[in-house]
């Protein structure tokens, strides 16, 4: 589950570490992901592995659910439940840091619950929950570094906008 961001680009960096054969799969979801998805399948090529997207769009469901508020893991287990059953995968990876609290590190648990109740047996982890997030983007290659996603909304002059969430995330956690 390659989003293009700091936990799920020190995953790719594990799976590479560890010899573990694997593959990317990024959600782009309301076309708000349309800019991680580009660093999401550069950071799979720069690693040689295998890379797919799935895109999931709420204007499909018509003028109602534009406007809904959601957490970015609903559209990442509709991702799951897309592309986990049609591989032969024992795991699915998430990332998380050790910082996060529930929902967003019970997630990989719901998502696992999803996948058994279409019959998948494949269990969502997160190898590298009780690493911190500046452990995590320390893991990572100086190329992939500069590859990693820190801002959702950039603006024109592609600065970060210092709103957003990431961004808001990436000055509490004091990354460089």
């Amino acid at each position: 589950m390659l989003s293009g961001g700091v936990e799920s680009s020190a995953l790719v960096q594990h799976a590479v570490d560890m010899d573990i054969e694997a593959e990317c799969l990024h959600v782009i979801f309301n076309n708000k992901t349309l800019r991680e998805a580009k660093s999401a399948k550069l950071i799979s090529k720069w690693n040689d592995i295998p890379y797919a997207e799935v895109t999931m769009n709420v204007d499909t469901f018509g003028d109602k659910y534009k406007q809904v508020k959601r957490k970015d893991s609903s559209w990442w287990a509709c991702g799951a439940l897309t592309i986990a059953p049609l591989g032969d995968y024992a795991q699915l990876w998430d990332g998380t840091h050790r910082a996060e609290i529930s929902p967003v590190a019970l997630a990989p648990s719901g998502m696992t619950l999803l996948l058994k109740s279409v019959g998948c047996d494949i269990s969502i982890e997160s190898p590298l929950h009780s690493y911190s997030k500046q452990e995590q983007y320390d893991s990572l290659h100086n190329v992939v570094k500069k590859l990693v996603i820190s801002c959702n909304r950039v603006t024109e002059d592609g600065s970060p906008c210092m709103k957003c969430e990431k961004c808001i995330e990436w000055k509490n956690f004091l990354i460089s």
